[in-house]
């Protein structure tokens, strides 16, 4: 994932968390202070939530990653493909947000391969 760039997320490129989860409505506050929480957006996760975060994009003051820190980048959804037993029917998995936690989630029997959906 690229860095959050705010002035690239203000002109409209895509944003994602660091969770996968795509951003929209990212708003700067110029009367905020720069050093706190100055940015909001609408996170697209199961409830669609608003998170305010740092300039940098950071959703906390610690310098831990947080699943909710922004990125520049395209959402993707990954899925795991699995076979019957006699290969006469298939079926996908729970999504996830990147090919290694799909990976991550495999179960081993009939697992054939991890594929990206198209949005």
């Amino acid at each position: 994932m690229k860095p959050f760039d705010l002035e690239k997320a203000l002109a409209g490129e895509p944003v994602v968390t660091r969770k996968g989860y795509k951003v929209t409505h990212v708003t700067h506050y110029l009367k905020a202070d720069q050093d706190d929480f100055c940015i909001s957006a609408l996170i697209h996760d199961d409830q669609k939530t608003v998170e305010t975060f740092k300039i940098n994009g950071s959703y906390n003051y610690s310098k831990q990653e947080n699943p909710s820190d922004l990125f520049m980048g395209e959402h993707s959804i990954w899925v795991n493909i699995y076979y019957s037993k006699t290969k006469s029917s298939c079926w996908g998995s729970a999504f996830y947000s990147s090919k290694e936690e799909a990976i991550a989630n495999k179960m081993e029997q009939h697992y054939q391969t991890t594929i990206k959906l198209k949005p």
